[in-house]
């Protein structure tokens, strides 16, 4: 069987970079809602969270809520000071841990198609040995360990998905960064069924972008895509 054969006899599985679930509204913006639809749509399309990542999200969802919150209660002190009127901006209801809950419940729809990765001891010496040999997405003296862990934990399912790594973080995917990447590609050892986008679009499905936008997402990230 041929490498593309093999890569598309395989379920879909797509990682989104903790920066990615921020930008996009926790899957509550346009293109995140549209991700969900397509997981429902899809049965070979799974969402998975890997034990690092799932710890920072549960960090920025908790940083996301207490942020929204302090800043209704703001915009509630205002509204009372120009009107002149103390309830013009009515009762403010809402808390922070009703807030994570209902960011935490939009998952609820998607619950049979998302997988929570365990940490693996192996997944952790490998990104040990990363960080020690200064590979992306580490550097000189610049430790990633978190990123180092969710490398590898991508690598980890490639073994049963064709991963879909989707981030914004400039460690990965910047092209201001390629220089500096490529003389180490060989660190990243990007495996056939992995690929990195940086950013989510608004593709038809995540994993199914059409022909033009997945030449130019591989242009742009070639350094990245190089087989080595």
């Amino acid at each position: 069987m041929s490498e593309v054969q093999q890569t598309a006899s395989v379920d879909a599985c797509v990682v989104i970079d903790c920066n990615e679930w921020i930008r996009l509204k926790w899957l509550g913006s346009p293109i995140g809602l549209t991700f969900i639809s397509a997981l429902k749509r899809d049965l070979s399309l799974k969402l998975a969270i890997p034990e690092v990542l799932g710890g920072e999200l549960d960090k920025h969802r908790a940083e996301t809520a207490r942020s929204l919150l302090r800043r209704l209660e703001d915009a509630s002190a205002d509204i009372k000071v120009v009107t002149g009127n103390p309830t013009a901006a009515g009762i403010i209801t809402l808390t922070e841990v009703s807030i994570e809950v209902t960011i935490r419940e939009r998952l609820s729809a998607i619950a049979g198609q998302t997988i929570y990765p365990d940490m693996s001891i192996d997944e952790v010496r490998r990104a040990l040995a990363r960080v020690n040999a200064e590979a992306p997405p580490n550097g000189p003296k610049n430790q990633q360990m978190k990123d180092s862990l969710l490398w590898e934990a991508c690598v980890t399912l490639t073994n049963d998905h064709r991963v879909i790594f989707v981030t914004g973080d400039n460690a990965f995917t910047q092209a201001a960064s390629l220089k500096t990447v490529w003389p180490k590609i060989s660190h990243w050892n990007l495996p056939s069924r992995m690929d990195v986008y940086r950013f989510f679009r608004p593709w038809k499905t995540p994993c199914d972008p059409s022909p033009r936008r997945a030449r130019s997402d591989r242009a742009r990230l070639r350094a990245f895509t190089v087989k080595t």
